[in-house]
């Protein structure tokens, strides 16, 4: 028998004792599965959104969201790295952990998350939000920065026959911002620099962005 071989043999307790931790690791591993932390999630877009999960849950992989308000549970992992999407930037994604129970699922629910989309929105927070005044409207408008939030905010109105039409003028016009600031934010260089000719900017030593912001001001004051 060789050195190494020697080197390597245990005795009959080590290796009972080593195959008993083993088992255990094995039985830890499957309790994290099945109880790895639960997300609820609700999409508010059009076409559909696939979730790939990294725990199955009640033994599926995935989950397919689609249609105004549908809503699936994920784990907690699935939901990280879905996070830096432009669904769940964009508010087309939501989070609401009141699904896990409204499905009927059973585990350990995530924590909260420490930051929310600005543009994330649940219909019923919607409609807190428009029970109040034009000045808080207002300002929830000014902090939003994609116009899928402000089109979230209209949908919900047309679902409840909201006739608010001082309301849905002010969200009508966050909309139209953020679309123009949108559709410039899609030229490249040269045609940012074509546009600001035509509009008579000067725009030598400006950045994109720079070109962008004056060129989306300049076309929402002339309307």
């Amino acid at each position: 028998m060789s050195k190494e071989e020697k080197e390597l043999k245990i005795s009959g307790d080590k290796y009972l004792q080593l195959l008993k931790k083993y088992e255990t690791t094995l039985e830890e591993l499957d309790v994290f599965k099945t109880k790895s932390p639960l997300v609820g999630v609700r999409w508010f877009g059009s076409g559909g959104f696939k979730i790939g999960l990294s725990h199955p849950i009640n033994g599926v992989n995935s989950v397919l969201l689609h249609g105004y308000n549908d809503k699936a549970v994920i784990d907690l992992p699935a939901w990280h790295r879905i996070g830096n999407t432009e669904a769940v930037h964009d508010g087309v994604i939501v989070r609401d952990d009141s699904v896990v129970k409204e499905l009927g699922l059973t585990g350990v629910v995530a924590p909260i998350d420490k930051i929310k989309s600005e543009n994330a929105f649940l219909d019923d927070e919607i409609r807190a939000i428009l029970k109040k005044g034009i000045p808080i409207l207002k300002a929830t408008m000014k902090k939003i920065t994609n116009q899928f939030a402000a089109k979230h905010f209209l949908d919900v109105m047309d679902l409840d026959k909201n006739k608010d039409l001082s309301k849905r003028a002010v969200i009508e016009g966050r909309r139209d911002e953020l679309l123009t600031y949108h559709r410039y934010s899609l030229l490249h260089h040269h045609d940012l620099t074509s546009c600001c000719e035509t509009f008579g900017i000067e725009f030598k030593g400006l950045t994109d962005a720079e070109m962008i912001v004056k060129l989306a001001k300049k076309e929402l004051s002339s309307r």
